[in-house]
């Protein structure tokens, strides 16, 4: 059976967003997922970002640099994230490697590529891989 999230946003009965995500999570995991977004600052809040983290951001390749701003944001020690979340987050997908038997690789700690500068710049580090399960979980170092 095919599950949907809705979310629909509005400010002054405006209506901002109204948007349907196909989802694989079951509820109590959806839950903790939105109890772990609402821990995380506003994208576009004034001040959102420290001047560091911004640094830090400009050193990520082009494509992590929102998975880079959303771990800056993160205001919890560790976060959990699905692969499908990161797909969200970085509205592309994840290359087949970091998915397949490599994935421990792909989701190495190391700045020689640029997954893990995205990670590894903002203060952050991979501490648990589980590529069957389609998880990550990040620890601030």
């Amino acid at each position: 059976m095919t599950k949907h999230l809705r979310i629909h946003l509005t400010e002054n009965d405006q209506t901002l967003a109204d948007l349907t995500f196909a989802t694989t999570l079951d509820l109590p995991q959806l839950l903790e997922r939105i109890q772990q977004l609402l821990q995380v600052t506003p994208p576009h809040e004034a001040g959102a970002l420290s001047e560091r983290d911004l640094a830090a951001i400009n050193t990520v390749g082009k494509k992590y640099i929102p998975l880079a701003e959303h771990l800056a944001r993160v205001q919890s020690d560790a976060i959990t994230l699905t692969f499908e979340e990161i797909e969200t987050i970085l509205r592309s997908n994840l290359p087949a490697t970091a998915r397949s038997t490599h994935a421990k690789a792909w989701w190495a700690n190391t700045d020689t590529h640029s997954q893990g500068k995205a990670w590894l710049a903002l203060g952050w580090r991979t501490s648990v891989v589980d590529a069957e399960a389609e998880r990550i979980e990040f620890r601030r170092r």
